[in-house]
């Protein structure tokens, strides 16, 4: 009967240590599917990190072309200034020419007139 209940005993014990291993197992396995889980939610972490890094370039490219946008729009004003002051130079340059050939028309008017009056003076004076 001892060698009976001694072998139950043992028995007991083995399945015990059985039970005991397959927890540890159990525990094992149970770290390494937190561990994958967390080795995912690490990706997910990096693919969100991307993701928002892929946003930071989209939105610094959409900032860079509308920069771009206002540059060239600037520089079309400034075209535009060049364009104006230029036509304000060549107009100035008209009038002043015009003004110069109403001067020398006046002034030949003028010594003709002068003229005139010097025939007119001397015809006086033969009579």
């Amino acid at each position: 009967m001892e060698q009976v209940n001694l072998e139950q005993i043992n028995m007991e014990q083995m399945n015990m240590e059985q039970v005991s291993m397959g927890q540890v197992n159990m525990e094992k396995i149970n770290m390494e599917q937190v561990s994958m889980e967390q080795i995912n939610m690490e990706q997910i972490n990096m693919e969100q990190v991307n993701m928002a890094q892929i946003n930071m370039e989209h939105i610094n490219m959409e900032q860079i072309n509308t920069e771009q946008l206002a540059m060239e729009q600037i520089n079309m004003e400034q075209l535009a200034m060049e364009q104006i002051n230029m036509e304000q130079i060549d107009m100035e340059q008209l009038a002043m020419e015009q003004i110069n050939v109403e001067l020398i028309n006046l002034e030949q008017i003028i010594m003709e007139q002068i003229n005139m009056e010097q025939i007119i003076m001397e015809q006086e004076s033969m009579e």
